[in-house]
């Protein structure tokens, strides 16, 4: 059996044929990028230990009472107005939710699997912030503080909070949808990287956390998202293609796209013999 004949009764055995391949493996068998993901986690922990460290001590880093100062002297109506506003992004009333939105959602559409890892992310998250709290026992700001804040000081909950659940949705935005839709998923995701930053600012800017504490909460909350990435990129887009992408190579199309002998119209990224025999096919 001729090439050409082998690849037309694979592509007319069914009219639904998986056009992406299984997600992409380093040499080592792990999901590629799994190396800097695993960076990132151990960085991003390593800075949350040397900030606990600082802080634990008795003396007030120097750097945060700096930058209160400059903030306090600097604040306006209309920053206090966005900051006051913006600042509830990260606390439990819209955290909960959202995460709960976005638990859903990849239950729809992926599964159950990166559903509850969401959920667990969130708690675990969580469960992190309030045992360095009881650890640390730090004061907060009192200079002139708009608003009231409970708690230890360290790290900063809501910072922690919205880079988890904002970057969290960043993240499988990134993994799972691109291509047609690449410059408004890029938008969207630098809007919530945005919006998670501008949350942090918010503490210091309200005089509730001392600016060690937001970089902290940063910290812990970005910490966990590499585990979102990689759980992302294992499970996959349904279809398979864990980037959101047509791969290189790519042998087959999808459904309703063949041609009137049975055969599967190569797609632009296509390899060079399957335009060849097309090109023989047409010309028979």
């Amino acid at each position: 059996m001729s090439l050409l004949e082998r690849r037309t009764r694979m592509t007319t055995s069914s009219d639904v044929v998986d056009t992406h391949p299984p997600p992409t493996r380093g040499l080592s068998g792990r999901p590629a990028g799994s190396g800097l993901a695993a960076a990132v986690s151990v960085i991003s922990l390593l800075t949350v230990g040397v900030l606990w460290w600082r802080v634990s001590g008795t003396s007030l880093p120097a750097v945060d009472r700096i930058i209160e100062g400059w903030v306090i002297s600097h604040r306006t109506p209309a920053l206090t107005f966005v900051f006051s506003t913006v600042t509830w992004t990260g606390s439990s009333l819209v955290v909960v939710p959202l995460v709960v939105v976005l638990a859903w959602v990849a239950w729809r559409v992926v599964g159950g699997k990166l559903a509850a890892l969401i959920l667990l992310l969130q708690v675990g998250n969580v469960a992190a912030t309030q045992g360095l709290k009881a650890l640390t026992s730090r004061m907060r700001p009192s200079a002139s503080p708009l608003g009231h804040a409970a708690g230890a000081a360290f790290p900063s909950g809501h910072s922690s909070n919205s880079v988890v659940v904002l970057g969290g949705t960043a993240v499988l935005l990134a993994a799972f949808l691109g291509g047609r839709h690449r410059v408004i998923v890029g938008s969207v995701r630098v809007a919530l990287v945005v919006v998670a930053a501008l949350v942090g600012i918010s503490r210091v800017y309200l005089d509730v956390h001392w600016t060690t504490d937001v970089v902290a909460g940063w910290a812990l909350g970005a910490s966990w998202l590499p585990v979102l990435w990689l759980a992302a990129r294992a499970v996959g887009r349904p279809g398979g293609n864990p980037a959101g992408e047509e791969q290189e190579g790519s042998t087959t199309a999808p459904r309703g796209r063949l041609d009137q002998a049975g055969l599967a119209r190569p797609s632009r990224r296509g390899t060079r013999w399957e335009h060849v025999l097309l090109a023989r096919h047409d010309a028979r």
